[in-house]
């Protein structure tokens, strides 16, 4: 997987990715999109988000290792990334006014 672009929403930095099994689409982080609604756990609230909408979410998440900074170490996590088109259901399922 490899970082496509990285942009700036409301200064809150979005990486987009791009796998290898995906074909013209970019992968967001939970964590990231999480942050972009402006939720205070954005991880655990977008898991809550799938978690009711599992039927429409899954087909459009999938999980990847990633290398993450956990304080002064890099460690490889597993991490969930969502489609654009996931990330669309995300917002449309948020009770955020970013959404």
């Amino acid at each position: 997987m490899e970082l496509l672009t990285t942009r700036n929403f409301n200064n809150i930095q979005l990486d987009c990715y791009k796998a290898d099994n995906v074909e013209d689409d970019f992968l967001a982080t939970r964590e990231q999109i999480g942050q972009l609604l402006g939720y205070v756990n954005p991880e655990i609230a977008i898991g809550l988000i799938h978690k009711r909408n599992a039927d429409r979410l899954d087909k459009f998440s999938t999980l990847i290792k990633m290398n993450k900074v956990e304080g002064s170490r890099t460690v490889t996590r597993d991490v969930i990334v969502y489609t654009f088109e996931g990330l669309l259901e995300i917002c449309r399922w948020s009770r955020q006014k970013k959404a």
